[in-house]
């Protein structure tokens, strides 16, 4: 068996001076695959960026032109909404004028006052004539307790007060 020859001072010395620089070589190759490393993320991100402002600004660009048509559409529906409710509240009183309904409105403080006076005023002949009074008037306090419930679950202050 042999031994391996002693190294000098000098080939130590080499050897130290390559592995250093050969440490500094992978030092430098890591420090330029980190800063690559980092200007992709920089540019990924400024990408984003530029992609999200873009969306941004067409998306801001698509409602600005929607809204005079979206301000038609809901002005439309308004109008349309309106004369359904007046063609209702039209329909209902035709429906009661072709129903003879001698009921009062009970909204309609004339109506109900003129009901109530000429109630007061008439002359009950017989006890069906009064059971039938008392039956109208049972229906005349039930539609204003309707109407009083309505007004308080829609907070409508001034019909409760009346009611």
């Amino acid at each position: 068996l042999q031994m391996p020859k002693k190294k000098s001072k000098k080939q130590k010395e080499e050897e130290r001076r390559k592995a250093e620089e050969e440490r500094l070589r992978l030092e430098e190759e890591q420090r330029i695959r980190d800063e690559e490393e980092r200007k992709r993320k920089e540019e990924e991100d400024r990408i984003r960026r530029e992609l999200e402002e873009k969306l941004r600004q067409e998306e801001l660009a698509r409602l600005q032109e929607e809204q005079p048509k979206v301000i038609e559409r809901s002005n439309a529906i308004s109008r349309l909404t309106i004369e359904s409710e007046e063609m209702k509240e039209e329909g209902d009183e035709w429906d009661k004028h072709i129903a003879c309904d001698p009921l009062p409105d009970p909204e309609n403080e004339r109506e109900l006052s003129s009901f109530l006076t000429l109630w007061e005023e008439s002359k009950d002949k017989d006890l069906n004539e009064c059971i039938k009074n008392c039956k109208t008037a049972e229906l005349v306090i039930h539609k204003l307790l309707t109407l009083h419930f309505d007004a308080m679950a829609e907070f409508r202050t001034e019909n409760i007060i009346w009611c």
